[in-house]
C-alpha cells in the first residue's frame, strides 16, 4: 500500500508552502513577559513599508495580535497581547502596549509608553503616545491626538483633529471632535461635548450634557455642568459655575410645572371620583 506521500499528487505539499510564503512575519525564540503573558518578539518574513525582510519586531502573544497582510507592524519593544490585534497598516511602537480586546486600524500610530486597553479602538490617522491611555470603550479617531499623561475611558470619544494632552482625562460618554483642545489637567465627563475650536484647559470641569463650542475657552477652576451651553468667543473662566443655558432653564421650569399641574388636576379627579362613589352609598343608606 502506498503512503501518503507516494499517493499524494505532484502539487501536494505545495499549499502549505505557500500558505507559509504568504506570511510577512514569524515569532521567533525570543520570548519575554509582560503582563503575567509570554510574548514573542516577531521577524518581517518580507518586506514591506518601513520594514525589511530579517528586521526584528517588538513582541506578540500570538499570530493573531498582529494581521499577516497589509503593513502593520510592531515595532521595537511594544507589546500586544490578550485579543487585541493590530491590522490594516497600524504600526505600535517603542514600549506602547496594546491589551485585551482592544484594535489598533487603519493608519494609526499608538507610541511612547502609551497603553491602549479593554475594548478600546484607536483607528484612521489618529495617534496615541506619551503615557496616555485608553480603555473602556472609548474611541479615538479621525486625526485626533492623545498624548501626555491623559486618560480616555468609558465610551468616550476624540476624533477629527482634536487635541487632548497634559494629565487632561475624557471620560463617560463625553465627546472631544473637530479642532477642539482639552489639556492640563482639564476633565471632560458625562455627555458633555467640546466641539469646533473650543478649548477646556487648567484645571476646568466640563460635565453633565454640558456644550463648549465654537471659539469659546473654559479655564482656570471654572466648571461648566448641566446643560450649559458656551459658545461664540465667550470665556469662563476662574472659579466660575456655569450652570445651563437660560433658555433651558426656563423650558425645564415650564415643563415643572406643567408636571405639577397635571399631577393637581389629577389629584383632583380622583377625589371628585370619590366622592361621587360616596353619595350614592350614602343615599343608598338613608334609603333603608
Amino acid at each position: 500500500m502506498k503512503d501518503k506521500k507516494d499517493r499524494c499528487p505532484s502539487f501536494c505539499g505545495k499549499e502549505e508552502s505557500m500558505e507559509e510564503q504568504k506570511k510577512k512575519y514569524e515569532l521567533t525564540s525570543e520570548t519575554k513577559m509582560a503582563g503575567g503573558r509570554k510574548v514573542y518578539r516577531i521577524k518581517a518574513l518580507t518586506s514591506f513599508g518601513d520594514v525589511k525582510t530579517g528586521d526584528l519586531g517588538g513582541f506578540v502573544e500570538k499570530e493573531e495580535n498582529l494581521s499577516q497582510t497589509g503593513k502593520a507592524w510592531v515595532f521595537g519593544e511594544a507589546v500586544v497581547t490578550g485579543n487585541a490585534v493590530v491590522e490594516d497598516d497600524a504600526v505600535v511602537r517603542n514600549y506602547a502596549e496594546v491589551t485585551g480586546n482592544a484594535m489598533i486600524k487603519g493608519h494609526a500610530v499608538v507610541t511612547g509608553k502609551a497603553w491602549v486597553k479593554d475594548n478600546a479602538w484607536v483607528g484612521d490617522d489618529a495617534v496615541v503616545t506619551g503615557s496616555a491611555w485608553v480603555g473602556g470603550n472609548a474611541v479615538v479617531y479621525g486625526n485626533a491626538r492623545v498624548s501626555g499623561y491623559t486618560k480616555v475611558y468609558g465610551n468616550a470619544r476624540v476624533s477629527e483633529n482634536a487635541l487632548v494632552y497634559g494629565n487632561a482625562v475624557v471620560s463617560g460618554d463625553a465627546w472631544v471632535k473637530d479642532d477642539a483642545v482639552v489639556k492640563d489637567n482639564a476633565l471632560v465627563e458625562g455627555n458633555a461635548k467640546v466641539r469646533d475650536n473650543a478649548w477646556v484647559k487648567g484645571n476646568a470641569v466640563v460635565r453633565n450634557y454640558a456644550v463648549v463650542k465654537d471659539n469659546a475657552l473654559v479655564k482656570d477652576y471654572a466648571v461648566v455642568q448641566e446643560f450649559g451651553l458656551v459658545e461664540g468667543d465667550a470665556v469662563v473662566a476662574d472659579n466660575t459655575v456655569f450652570t445651563e443655558n437660560p433658555l433651558i432653564k426656563e423650558r425645564k421650569e415650564y415643563e415643572a410645572s406643567s408636571l405639577k399641574l397635571n399631577d393637581l388636576k389629577s389629584t383632583a379627579k380622583e377625589e371628585y371620583c370619590q366622592k361621587e362613589n360616596y353619595i350614592p352609598k350614602k343615599e343608598k343608606q338613608i334609603e333603608r
